[in-house]
């Protein structure tokens, strides 16, 4: 009975092994996409020393396709990545309650 058992589950994992692979003519993403995407960010950065940067612009992606943000530089490494409809709307969505000064970095177009 041991033997029954030991058998259907090694016949059980490699069907599961069998069904996980990828279909040997699933392609990966094209490296372009990834180049552009680190070209955006490294852009959309290269202008504050908002530690978190990097890291709050890949999150950006989750506001949509061809999503608008605004990267905002409070100083002291500190900042935030925002959403906004419309280029002339990002000093107003990074000033800090409300203040004259802006702390705009950059704006960003997701791909």
């Amino acid at each position: 009975m041991n033997v029954r058992v030991v058998g259907m589950l090694s016949l059980m994992t490699v069907s599961l092994v069998a069904c996980s692979a990828p279909p040997p003519t699933e392609r990966s993403p094209s490296p372009s996409i990834d180049a552009h995407l680190a070209a955006l960010i490294t852009g959309g950065c290269a202008n504050t020393a908002y530690e978190r940067c990097e890291e709050d612009l890949l999150l950006a992606r989750t506001f949509g396709p061809r999503a608008l943000v605004a990267v905002c530089d409070y100083g002291d490494g500190t900042g935030e990545v925002v959403q906004i409809w419309r280029k002339r709307d990002a000093r107003n969505a990074c000033s800090v309650d409300g203040g004259i000064s802006s702390p705009l970095a950059a704006v960003v177009r997701m791909p």
